[in-house]
């Protein structure tokens, strides 16, 4: 009986010996290839006139098929183009088939001002899209411009375990949202933020450190600053003696 299988050409399979690969590589040579992610909405550059934004992509598969397995699709979107301020992330598994079983996503709450957002995929593919800007406006954002007020206030970590920071924070329109920085000589040793959360006058507000302090850190006095955003990007910093025992 004849085989089926057609025979690779002798150029072709000179190629791919050079390159190392096998000679039936050519048949599946698409196989493996990242997809492209195509954020739709809103457009960059827009201006949202809501504080309310929905975003929308979608996932391109390449000529090849789409991998066995699960992706996990991350949204996310921050203050800042290196996604270090402000960051909210957000992420959901879907199948690698059908990886935009999740491709429309509207964030509970947004803050007002400038901000970028990036979806990027992983798993059984691996793949990032553009970044795109955002600019929200609103009456809150041309009328608020009073900054949050927040005290961070002096206390004691222990190396090994997650620190427990504490400060005063309050704000007009009510709402804020913290982050914090233990730094030794101009280095960033710890950090932790909360989500926005109400600020009332005399409010007292924790922010815990996302990791333990490092066993090896040298104990004594360190530097603790709180900075406290408001939703119409206002922002008030205040800095205290710390000690890590």
């Amino acid at each position: 009986m004849r085989s089926a299988a057609r025979a690779v050409p002798p150029l072709v399979a000179f190629a791919l010996a050079v390159a190392g690969l096998p000679a039936s590589a050519g048949a599946g040579a698409d196989q493996g290839q990242a997809p492209t992610i195509v954020l739709l909405s809103p457009a960059h550059g827009a201006l949202v006139r809501s504080s309310h934004v929905t975003f929308t992509w979608r996932v391109d598969w390449p000529r090849s098929l789409p991998p066995a397995g699960t992706v996990q699709v991350v949204h996310r979107y921050a203050a800042d183009a290196a996604f270090t301020r402000d960051l909210v992330t957000t992420s959901r598994t879907c199948p690698a088939a059908n990886a935009s079983c999740w491709s429309r996503y509207r964030p509970k709450e947004t803050f007002y001002g400038r901000y970028y957002w990036q979806v990027s995929i992983s798993g059984a593919a691996q793949a990032t899209s553009r970044t795109s800007l955002l600019s929200v406006s609103g009456p809150r954002a041309a009328l608020d411009r009073a900054r949050p007020f927040v005290r961070a206030l002096s206390g004691t970590a222990w190396r090994g375990r997650r620190a427990l920071f504490a400060a005063q924070v309050a704000d007009d329109s009510g709402e804020a949202r913290l982050q914090a920085e233990l730094a030794r000589g101009g280095l960033t040793v710890a950090e932790g933020q909360t989500a926005f959360a109400p600020a009332p006058r005399g409010a007292r507000r924790r922010v815990r450190t996302a990791r333990p302090l490092a066993r090896a850190l040298a104990a004594g006095g360190y530097r603790l600053c709180i900075t406290a955003w408001d939703r119409a990007g206002n922002r008030g910093r205040h800095c205290v003696r710390y000690r890590v025992r």
